[in-house]
């Protein structure tokens, strides 16, 4: 594969020889949260000084990556499945510095894996906003017994993944995110709040539900996020809320954290869990029982 500008700066200090030396680092890692998921890619081909933009379709990677077309829509795009250390490489030489994953994999397009919550901040909320949401669903989901997994956004957010059984449809995944944002938001209302328009947000959490949804997505675990400092996209262990700094991930750091103790979130991948009773209990309390449906 053809290398070129290894040194072009990409985010801050960090050039493309650095972003390659990161994504064969964390290769072990990464990979089993990419496998089999169609990819969205954001691109800084002269870093981040520069506008950047999505990339869905990779017409243009060369025949040996392996790619993925959406059966049901023969019009969408061929998107990059990332399968070996080979296409993190050539995700460095084409400057991608954000991974978006799809929810479900290319065998089961319609099935997500989990429901996903992202927790945005809207200033003047902070980090510490966000921090304090995802103690009370920590709680919440010990009390229950669900099993959840939480990573930084890579900004300012956190997010959570539940995950699902077989057989889920993402309208089914986005009602259950939809019923769990709308039940806090009653009970926290001057903390959380599901209101779409951002000037009516007012200095809340932004309870993300909308990220539900056939093609939607979210930055990966491992992902970088455009920023100067090379921050990361990084699970912990929810023992680990309280002292948890974001801005200590980043491209530097991230491969050694991972060396010493491992992936927190090597459970997911695989993981089901039965969730259909919480989605009718929290349906029975909402007041308003609703079918899912396929988006």
């Amino acid at each position: 594969m053809p290398w070129s500008h290894p040194s072009r700066r990409l985010l801050g200090r960090y050039d493309k020889e650095d972003l390659l030396r990161y994504y064969l680092a964390v290769a072990p890692w990464f990979l089993p949260h990419l496998q089999d998921r169609p990819l969205v890619l954001t691109r800084y081909p002269r870093g981040i000084e520069e506008e950047g933009f999505y990339q869905k379709n990779v017409d243009m990677a060369p025949p040996w990556l392996a790619t993925w077309k959406d059966p049901a829509h023969p019009e969408a795009p061929r998107y990059l499945l990332c399968q070996e250390e080979a296409a993190l490489a050539w995700m460095a030489q084409m400057a991608v510095l954000e991974v978006h994953p799809w929810y479900s994999r290319r065998f089961s397009p319609d099935e997500p894996d989990w429901a996903v919550v992202d927790l945005d901040p809207m200033a003047p909320a902070t980090f510490e906003d966000a921090r304090e949401v995802a103690k009370v669903l920590r709680d919440y989901f010990q009390t229950t017994g669900i099993a959840a997994f939480i990573k930084t956004s890579g900004a300012t957010g956190l997010h959570i993944y539940l995950p699902l059984g077989r057989g889920w449809t993402y309208g089914e995944s986005r009602e259950l995110a939809h019923l769990l944002g709308e039940a806090l938001a009653a009970l926290w209302p001057e903390k959380v709040t599901l209101e779409r328009r951002v000037e009516r947000r007012g200095g809340r959490v932004y309870w993300d539900y909308l990220q539900n949804g056939r093609g939607k997505t979210l930055a990966a675990p491992y992902s970088p996020r455009p920023a100067p400092h090379g921050p990361v996209s990084t699970p912990f262990l929810w023992e680990e809320l309280e002292q948890v700094d974001a801005a200590r991930w980043t491209l530097e750091t991230v491969p050694g954290y991972l060396s010493q103790r491992g992936d927190p979130w090597r459970e997911i991948t695989g993981m089901a869990q039965d969730l259909r009773p919480f989605l009718l209990e929290l349906k029975r309390k909402a007041g308003r029982p609703r079918q899912g449906r396929r988006v």
